[in-house]
């Protein structure tokens, strides 16, 4: 399931660092900038840093979920490092890069001497600290690496002793994270690789803030991998399969209580009140409980839908699925 306390972070924390920059800029601090982005719209040439980064993110771009295996799999991948074609202009990538790096936030940039720039933005959870890296395509050779600054608490290049070590940390894992986005940007280019698309509505967005939370992205992406790379991945991962990317259909089956000591309440009911409940005893005493037809994963993409041949009778998801419309229609 995706964790959307990792995107809450990342948008209150840039809210409240570009808030904390117009309050400092009044005092004389200067800021890190960079050409502003075409898709932003904004009126100025050049912007900086923290108010792109919370620009971009208040667009609430397109969220991309990448589990913790295909993640890995990004990771020890070795790669060759060029600019590509994003999927959108802005997007943010909900993973987990190990070391405590969580989530991308990903654009594209236009530079005068270095034409476009793939621009990353990171947050380590440990520290806490923003960084950004970039690769551009300059003279058909790539040049890469991280912002040559970092902001400390009284301005540009003042860090404290502790902000440098972490910023040098960050340093280090740059080559790896760039690794891990040219994986990224290759696999959802597979023929094995489907990007199942789900749009959010935003009535809620207004409560939310009220709340202290971040609005929704525009929109969730998940990856389906199927083929080849799924087996490849299954077996990479030491599992016998990866979390599920598609919603599908479970059919009825029933939930035994067979732990007595665990289910005692259950097992003190009366038999009226376990027959107003849904229960049933089976011959060895074991209370058990219908589960009627659902849909796992609700919201992936088309649920999937596969006929059974059950003992007794024949019972199929289309048939489920015909009764429970013609019930509505009825009702």
């Amino acid at each position: 399931m995706i964790d959307y306390n990792i995107w809450n972070r990342w948008y209150l924390l840039s809210k409240e660092r570009y808030d904390s920059e117009v309050n400092e800029s009044s005092g004389g601090h200067i800021f890190p900038v960079e050409p502003s982005p075409e898709f932003l719209n904004h009126n100025e040439p050049m912007i900086t840093i923290r108010k792109l980064r919370y620009l971009c993110l208040k667009q609430k771009p397109p969220q991309f979920y990448v589990d913790n295996n295909l993640s890995e799999i990004f990771l020890k991948t070795k790669n060759k490092t060029k600019i590509r074609e994003l999927p959108f202009d802005c997007f943010f990538i909900n993973a987990n890069l190990g070391d405590g790096y969580k989530g991308l936030l990903i654009h594209k940039t236009t530079r005068d001497n270095y034409g476009d720039d793939i621009n990353i933005h990171i947050r380590n959870e440990d520290d806490g600290l923003f960084t950004n890296i970039y690769f551009s395509q300059y003279d058909g050779r790539v040049k890469n690496g991280v912002m040559p600054f970092i902001y400390g608490k009284k301005g540009l290049n003042t860090s404290s002793k502790d902000e440098m070590t972490k910023f040098e940390k960050t340093i280090k894992n740059s080559e790896n994270i760039i690794k891990w986005v040219c994986n990224f940007l290759d696999a959802i280019n597979h023929p094995d690789v489907e990007m199942i698309k789900i749009k959010l509505d935003f009535n809620n967005d207004e409560s939310r803030i009220k709340r202290g939370k971040a609005p929704q992205p525009s929109m969730i992406v998940n990856l389906k991998i199927s083929g080849k790379l799924y087996k490849y991945i299954s077996e990479s991962s030491g599992k016998t399969s990866i979390q599920m990317q598609q919603a599908f259909w479970v059919r009825g089956h029933y939930i035994h209580f067979r732990d007595k000591k665990k289910w005692n309440k259950i097992y003190l009911l009366t038999d009226e009140k376990l027959r107003q409940g849904g229960y049933s005893i089976g011959i060895k005493g074991i209370i058990a409980k219908w589960k009627f037809p659902f849909i796992k994963c609700k919201g992936m993409g088309k649920p999937i839908q596969k006929d059974y041949q059950l003992k007794r009778k024949r019972e199929t998801i289309s048939n489920i699925t015909s009764q429970i419309h013609g019930e509505e229609n009825n009702g």
